[in-house]
């Protein structure tokens, strides 16, 4: 048979106590609390509210705050009193533009305002940084994604304006850092008559520029992977040359000659 030991103190497990009334926000937030439908709220639940008409909380983020808009207040209980939150999120009258760009230190845009509502801008790194967050990836640019998040670097940023007049920024915002040269482009094979690149100091998410020899020119099945009429080796994340393939300049049976 188990023993415990005999320095342990048991404590007895006790039925949660109910609480009280819910807390009221204060008038300026805009929020109700919702009907409980009758049940008892006891510790640990939680009170939801949601904003009043014509009222959003759209793009705006709070440890309160769900994915879907509402606001939880959990029932925590102080001299049997339901401890409010010291700071309540604000719901905003519902908008139908956003004409202010968000405060991202070290951020700039070329995007126009104002812009309608659900449209995007893109954001990059004022001093040609590169982004450093947790974001949804969207090919080379950045998405914001309430429900998925996965590590992920880039040039751009892009946020969408929500109906409280404010882009989607998510919680933590990103950031920027310097780029991570991707040091000496990689050398064409002699076969694939493709000259050296001139490009230099290529760094993250830039990309080398490679070009044919003097009386040759890339085969037509390569137009898809040109970029003005030249082909370019990507740098990547953390300073890696990306692992793909030149194009034979001369005649490489529409195959990819691989430079790795």
């Amino acid at each position: 048979m188990l023993s415990l030991p005999t320095n342990i103190n048991i404590t007895n497990c006790r039925a949660p106590n109910v609480c009280p009334a819910s807390p009221t926000p204060p008038a300026s937030t805009n929020l109700v609390a919702t009907d409980l439908g009758g049940t008892e709220l006891k510790e640990g639940e939680v009170q939801e509210y949601t904003c009043n008409t014509d009222f959003t909380l759209a793009g705006i983020t709070g440890d309160l705050i769900t994915p879907s808009g509402t606001v939880e207040v959990p029932c925590v209980l102080e001299n049997g009193n339901f401890v409010p939150p010291d700071d309540w999120p604000t719901c905003q009258a519902v908008a139908t533009e956003c004409t202010q760009y968000p405060n991202l230190p070290g951020f700039v845009s070329s995007s126009p305002l104002p812009v309608a509502v659900d449209a995007t801008i893109e954001l990059s790194c004022a001093n040609t940084g590169r982004l450093n967050s947790t974001w949804q990836s969207n090919g080379n640019h950045l998405r914001f994604s309430l429900l998925e998040f996965v590590t992920f670097m880039g040039k751009t940023v892009t946020l969408t304006c929500t109906e409280s007049a404010q882009f989607n920024v998510p919680d933590p915002a990103p950031t920027c850092r310097a780029a991570i040269p991707c040091g000496d482009p990689p050398v064409p094979p002699n076969s694939t008559l493709i000259d050296a690149t001139e490009s230099t100091g290529v760094a993250e998410w830039d990309a080398a520029i490679y070009d044919c020899r003097l009386g040759t020119a890339f085969p037509a099945s390569a137009a898809g992977d040109l970029v003005d009429g030249k082909f370019t080796v990507d740098c990547l994340a953390n300073g890696a040359w990306e692992a793909s393939g030149l194009k034979d300049c001369h005649n490489c049976n529409n195959l990819i000659c691989s430079l790795f």
